[in-house]
């Protein structure tokens, strides 16, 4: 790879985040670098660095699409359904909403588009995202 690193200069290193229309890894590996080699040596870019363009985080816009929404990661959740027998119902949900933050109806809304909620269920959810895994043994 070209660079345009001069001796004993000083760089600002910048992390730059970017939303690309291919997801095609290597699309997206030849894409990014056909673009940036052709700025080398501008008096702007000395050289630069890419990662994770070979496993790269796959999002969908919304209906109606807003700026920045795309690099709002989605959160995991466990959700148990409890129906008033007790029986449970458990599952794994990615979700770019907190879900920990909306209403009973609005979770209730949210979780009614992804699976068959009861009317009675009781609804347990928890942010596994945010926890720090342990290893026990």
């Amino acid at each position: 790879m070209a660079h345009n690193i001069e001796p004993k200069t000083k760089y600002a290193v910048v992390n730059v985040r970017m939303a690309i229309e291919q997801i095609n890894p290597d699309s997206i590996a030849d894409g990014l670098n056909e673009w940036l080699t052709a700025s080398l040596g501008d008096d702007f870019l000395a050289d630069y660095e890419f990662t994770d363009s070979d496993n790269p985080y796959i999002t969908e816009s919304s209906d109606e699409p807003e700026e920045g929404e795309l690099f709002i990661k989605a959160q995991e959740f466990v959700v148990c359904l409890q129906d008033p027998n007790y029986q449970e119902s458990w599952y794994r949900i990615r979700a770019k909403a907190d879900l920990n933050c909306l209403t009973d109806d609005e979770l209730r809304s949210y979780l009614s588009e992804h699976i068959v909620v009861g009317q009675s269920d009781r609804i347990f959810v928890s942010h596994i995202s945010a926890m720090h895994p342990v290893c026990i043994g």
